[in-house]
């Protein structure tokens, strides 16, 4: 579903505001989409092995009726809430008053950008070759019983006090595949069923045009991204489940800080 509001300039200010709410569902190998411009490479494949019948030294508990089984959900793209509102507004101007006070607060403009979507989907992974097949797309194995995020979880997770990071995965809730006979190791984790942090930003300038003689002006602006300096954090670790020592499942580094620019340009 997509919405959109339009409001024309008038009293100093325009809108456009959009809404998108949608959902990306395919079965390509996972992260296929994101570094790669082709349907497919050479260097993805799915979870589980396809072996062409009557393969010599394949046992038959090797052999998976549904290939695609794990890879089959959420797409990497998929962010099912997406919001963009853009905004003009010239200032009100002061009509009384001294002309040098009105020449200089006079003729301002407030532009800006608000953003918001859902985070990216996840897929946790074991982060060796567990089955054994060479592949090395073995998925990590979750504990249904217990809650996925750390934030269900009593924030359970490897960050302390004393590191800068955020628990975002309930690291008990995941292990690392057995290593055991022919057809096992693969993991139950299915492609993007997972999700990280969502991402908030606000961004404004200022802007004004002074008119010198003639057809000269000067034109400053001053321009902030992320202006409300909101932290934007990363997507976790979901690679290698393992012991107490891991990152797994934390987030450890963050976007852009608030930053600003100012641009003075002379028109002739």
């Amino acid at each position: 579903m997509q919405a959109t509001l339009d409001k024309k300039m008038s009293h100093g200010l325009s809108l456009l505001a959009n809404f998108t709410w949608s959902k990306a569902f395919d079965d390509m190998p996972q992260a296929t989409r994101v570094g790669n411009t082709e349907d497919l490479n050479a260097g993805a494949s799915y979870v589980y092995p396809i072996y062409p019948q009557g393969a010599t030294g394949i046992p038959a508990a090797a052999y998976v009726s549904d290939p695609k089984a794990l890879d089959r959900g959420l797409s990497d793209i998929d962010h099912p809430i997406a919001i963009s509102i853009s905004y003009v507004w010239a200032l009100p101007k002061l009509r009384d008053g001294n002309s040098a006070v009105k020449y200089v607060v006079n003729g301002w403009t407030l532009s800006g950008l608000i953003q918001h979507r859902s985070g990216d989907t996840l897929t946790t992974t074991a982060g060796q070759d567990t089955s054994l097949t060479g592949l090395g797309q073995d998925r990590a194995v979750e504990n249904f019983s217990l809650p996925a995020y750390s934030r269900d979880a009593n924030n359970a997770g490897d960050c302390t006090a004393a590191k800068s990071c955020v628990n975002w995965l309930n690291s008990t809730a995941f292990s690392v595949p057995v290593v055991g006979a022919a057809g096992t190791g693969f993991g139950n984790v299915v492609k993007g069923s997972l999700r990280g942090p969502g991402q908030s930003v606000w961004h404004a300038a200022l802007a004004r045009t002074f008119p010198l003689a003639g057809e000269r002006s000067l034109q400053f602006r001053a321009e902030y991204f992320n202006i409300l300096n909101h932290t934007l954090l990363n997507n976790p670790s979901t690679g290698s489940p393992l012991t107490s020592s891991t990152s797994f499942g934390t987030i450890t580094s963050t976007g852009d800080p608030r930053i600003a620019q100012f641009a003075l340009k002379f028109v002739f």
